[in-house]
């Protein structure tokens, strides 16, 4: 039996609401959001994660507080995932699973490797952060690891978010 659970998927397709296509769209949300949930509804049929479990999703401020040009898939994934962590946690909470998200900024990580984000649009994206750096994956695991923890016992349809500082503006 299975303590805890991490879904941690994301890629994406930069480009404007107007040049969606359906193959990108369903790409995005086949990884982003679709396995994720297949994934955890196929562990909690077969009752491999026990009570006192928790079920940690890796959302975005871009599914949940802020959007960006050229990010409507992804923002359209993270968001569907945001939705189902909550309905989950109701769900599950009589179970005694706890179901949570973090929800990072810009994190350094080579989801933009192939992006047509040039250098230029990062040093300017950089700058929009209060803090004036992205964060590294290993901020974002510590958030993980509580909510993993026995010390967010009590915390279940939460989001932690880990921006530094972006969503205060």
């Amino acid at each position: 039996v299975l303590h805890g659970l991490v879904n941690n998927a994301g890629i994406t397709e930069t480009l404007p609401t107007q040049f969606i296509k359906r193959d990108k769209l369903e790409r995005v949300l086949e990884i982003n959001t679709i396995a994720p949930i297949l994934l955890t509804q196929k562990i909690l049929k077969k009752k491999k994660i026990g009570k006192n479990g928790s079920i940690v999703f890796t959302c975005s401020i871009s599914g949940t507080y802020v959007c960006g040009g050229g990010n409507v898939l992804y923002s359209t994934s993270k968001g569907a995932i945001h939705g189902f962590m909550k309905n989950a946690a109701l769900d599950l909470s009589v179970k005694g699973v706890r179901v949570n998200e973090v929800c990072p900024g810009m994190i350094n990580t080579h989801i933009l490797d192939e992006s047509s984000i040039s250098s230029e649009m990062l040093d300017a994206e950089v700058a929009r952060y209060p803090m004036k750096r992205f964060g590294t994956p290993e901020e974002v695991a510590y958030g993980i690891i509580y909510l993993l923890s026995e010390a967010s016992s009590f915390v279940t349809g939460t989001s932690i978010v880990i921006d530094g500082g972006f969503t205060l503006q």
